[in-house]
C-alpha cells in the first residue's frame, strides 16, 4: 500500500476562483477511507467532481470517493465530511478499502499554520478554521504584536508633591492593559535605602512590592495588578505582579477585567503610590522615566 501526499496547486487555484477566493490544498490517501464523519452523500463520476462538491460547502473538510463501474462506465459514491481535529498523518483513523480515495482539504490555518504559539481551531459559528493567538499576538497567523507604543518622549514620574507623569492615547480602541519600559532614573522612599525603578527597597516593602500606579485623569487607579492587603505599614496603592521585582526592566501589568474603550487624546497618569495616596512621601525623592505601551484587543 502506498500513501502519498499531493499538493494540487493548479486545482486549488481553479477551486479558489470558483469559491470566492477560498484557498485550499488537497491531500489524498489511496485505497483508504475515513468513517464516522460523513454529513452528506452525493453521486459523482470522478474523484475530481467529488472534491469540487466538497469545496462548495464551507463546512466540508474531507471526502471519501468510492469508485465503482456500471453500465455507463465509471461511477462512484461521494461522501462529504466534516471534522475538527483529524490529522491526515494519523493513518490509524483510516481504514483499508480497495477502490476508495480519502481526501482532505487544508483550509486557512490548517494549510499555513499559526505563529508565535498560536493554535489552529475550528470556529463553529463560522464553519472554518482560524488561529487562536496567545497574548499579545493577533492577525490571521498570529503574526501581529498588539503592543503599541503611546509616547514619543519618555514619560517621567516622581515620588512626592504630585509629580505624576502623563501620557495621551494616540489610537482609539479597546485596551487590555499597559506596559512600562524603564528608560532611565529611579525613585526612593527614604534617604536610607537604595533607589529602585518601581517601588521601594525598604525592608517594610521588599523587592516584590510595586508602588507604580496608572490612573485615569481623575486619579482613579486602574485595576492592573493585585493589591497587597493586610499590611498596615504599606500605603493604599501597592501592588504585586507575579515574577516582577522593583528593578525589572519592564513592568507588564495584568490584563484588565474588561478592556478600556480608549479614545484619541484621552489622558492617563503614572504615579508613585505614596505620592498618589499622600502617604509618607516627605522623605521621598528621585524620578523614573519610561516608555508606555498599550496592549490593544484583537479586532478579528
Amino acid at each position: 500500500m502506498i500513501n502519498f501526499l499531493v499538493f494540487w496547486s493548479i486545482a486549488a487555484t481553479i477551486f479558489a476562483a470558483e469559491e470566492n477566493s477560498r484557498s485550499s490544498y488537497l491531500i489524498t490517501r489511496e485505497n483508504k477511507r475515513l468513517e464516522g464523519h460523513t454529513v452528506k452523500k452525493v453521486d459523482s463520476t470522478s474523484f475530481m467532481l467529488c472534491s469540487q462538491a466538497c469545496l462548495r460547502h464551507s463546512w466540508c473538510t474531507s471526502t471519501n470517493f468510492i469508485e465503482s463501474f456500471g453500465k455507463s462506465g465509471t461511477e462512484g459514491n461521494c461522501e462529504l465530511q466534516m471534522h475538527k481535529f483529524f490529522s491526515i498523518n494519523d493513518d490509524t483513523k483510516l481504514i483499508d478499502q480497495p477502490g476508495a480515495t480519502f481526501s482532505m482539504f487544508l483550509k486557512g490555518c490548517l494549510m499555513t499554520g499559526c505563529l508565535n504559539g498560536g493554535s489552529c481551531v475550528f470556529l463553529e459559528e463560522k464553519e472554518t478554521f482560524a488561529c487562536a493567538c496567545k497574548v499579545p499576538w493577533s492577525g490571521e497567523k498570529c503574526e501581529l504584536d498588539n503592543w503599541k507604543k503611546i509616547n514619543t518622549v519618555p514619560v517621567c514620574f516622581g515620588a512626592r508633591n504630585d509629580s505624576y507623569g502623563t501620557f495621551h492615547i494616540t489610537e482609539s480602541g479597546l485596551i487590555n492593559t499597559f506596559k512600562l519600559v524603564h528608560v532611565n532614573g529611579s525613585v526612593l522612599c527614604s534617604e536610607h535605602v537604595l533607589p529602585s525603578y518601581w517601588g521601594s527597597n525598604h525592608t517594610n516593602y521588599g523587592n516584590t512590592t510595586l508602588l507604580t500606579v496608572i490612573t485615569f485623569q481623575n486619579r482613579t487607579a486602574l485595576w492592573l495588578a493585585d493589591y497587597k492587603m493586610g499590611e498596615p505599614h504599606i500605603c493604599k496603592y501597592s501592588y504585586a505582579i507575579k515574577g516582577t521585582g522593583v528593578n525589572a526592566t519592564e513592568l507588564v501589568f495584568n490584563e484588565l477585567p474588561s478592556p478600556i474603550s480608549a479614545f484619541v487624546g484621552q489622558e492617563f497618569q503614572i504615579w508613585f503610590g505614596q505620592d498618589l495616596a499622600n502617604c509618607t512621601e516627605d522623605n521621598n525623592s528621585g524620578q523614573t522615566c519610561v516608555d508606555v505601551y498599550a496592549l490593544y484587543a484583537s479586532t478579528r
